[in-house]
């Protein structure tokens, strides 16, 4: 009983595999399904009809793959035929691989299968000399055309581009600015050239590009990878450039550095109103909406926080508090190098205009009423005003995310 319910399973998936060759597109595929089924049916030979229905599986898969590669062979010489392009003829290159394995094609099907290729030669020759011929002939216009207008710089800066000259396309591009394009291609020019400065190592140079190009497909991006590069090696007391300005590095929080805003800082009121909390002043709105999106670029404003990363999204930029001005209070006023190496000498102005900030500039902290807030003097004595005065600068300080990792 239990051999014969074996091989009533075993007829089954035979008969089941048979049916289901019907349904196959690819002959190859067919083919093997109906000798799979007949294999199967020849295991169980002496049940019911398996002997014939092996049979009849195997010359179904002959006739099958007979037909299948007649039919794959004609379709790939129709191909071959109507190819007018490379893809036409890796078409048909596919379908001759299908039947040059088998002796009655091989050689035929190895022999178109070589004629295509040598088609696919020539046509590249072919494209080849028609782009030399296509540029030849745009350049001899461009120089007999726009010889004497904004358009012939412009178009030496094109030239210079193309063979990897960036440094005089630039100096072509600005001066062809009468032509619309023409400051887009420059821009597009010092990403090019900082994309060389880096392959070369050269990385203050290719930060200086990357900043020139502006926002310029991935200039941003690479500026602020380079930006994390520098401000990861940077040291408390260093002077850096982020985004359009200089900072001085205060602090490091393990992946995160601590800087405050050296440029002079646009004067302002602390706030118009009565101001019952931070979120509520004026300066709060204008460091986190116009001073975040004209000094910072997108990639930028992705690496900075007013609290290293814990505070709510939009938080950019702060002020420092008082315990923060007390605490960094040395080295805002005697930093004495900058990030990219180079020492500054007291004497030579790192006390002064490198560091130390000649200008009254707003703390964080509210005053002892709500119209009231703390400043910092030119001297650096803190002091009380009123919210609404005009005579304080703001001065951001900013948390920014750096490569790489270090415990304090």
């Amino acid at each position: 009983m239990q051999e014969t319910a074996r091989e009533a399973n075993i007829y089954k998936t035979a008969a089941g595999l048979e049916e289901a060759a019907e349904c196959v597109l690819r002959f190859e595929r067919k083919v093997a399904a109906y000798r799979n089924a007949g294999k199967k049916f020849q295991s169980i030979s002496g049940y019911m009809d398996s002997a014939q229905r092996a049979e009849q599986c195997c010359q179904q898969a002959e006739a099958v793959e007979r037909q299948g590669m007649e039919e794959t062979f004609a379709l790939g010489k129709k191909k071959e035929q109507e190819a007018r392009t490379k893809s036409d003829f890796i078409d048909a290159i596919a379908e001759y691989k299908r039947v040059w394995k088998k002796e009655q094609y091989a050689r035929e099907a190895n022999g178109r299968i070589d004629a295509c290729k040598e088609a696919m030669m020539r046509l590249e020759t072919r494209v080849l000399w028609k782009k030399r011929l296509i540029t030849l002939a745009v350049l001899a216009v461009l120089v007999l055309i726009f010889i004497n207008t904004d358009a012939y710089p412009f178009a030496k800066g094109m030239i210079h581009q193309a063979t990897g000259d960036y440094k005089l396309s630039i100096a072509n591009f600005r001066e062809g600015m009468g032509v619309p394009w023409a400051e887009g291609k420059m821009k597009k020019s010092y990403l090019y050239l900082g994309q060389k400065y880096l392959e070369e190592g050269e990385q203050e140079e290719a930060l200086r590009a990357f900043r020139k190009a502006g926002n310029t497909l991935e200039a941003p991006e690479e500026a602020a990878k380079l930006e994390q590069g520098i401000l990861a090696a940077a040291e408390p007391g260093q002077v850096v450039r982020f985004g359009k300005g200089k900072w001085l590095v205060l602090d490091r929080k393990k992946d995160w550095v601590f800087m405050v805003y050296q440029d002079k800082g646009i004067r302002m009121v602390y706030s118009q109103d009565e101001a019952d909390c931070w979120e509520d002043t004026k300066v709060y709105r204008w460091l986190n909406g116009t001073f975040a999106f004209d000094q910072l670029t997108e990639a930028e404003r992705e690496i900075s926080s007013a609290t290293a990363g814990i505070g709510r999204t939009g938080e950019y930029a702060t002020l420092l508090t008082l315990e923060e001005k007390e605490r960094y209070a040395d080295l805002m006023e005697y930093g004495c190098s900058d990030a990219s190496g180079g020492q500054l000498d007291r004497n030579e102005g790192c006390g002064e205009s490198m560091v130390a900030y000649r200008h009254n500039w707003w703390l964080k902290d509210l005053g002892l009423s709500s119209m009231g807030a703390s400043y910092v003097d030119r001297e650096g004595t803190v002091r009380q005003t009123y919210i609404n005065s005009m005579t304080n600068s703001v001065r951001p300080v900013i948390w920014v995310k750096v490569k790489g990792e270090k415990d304090f």
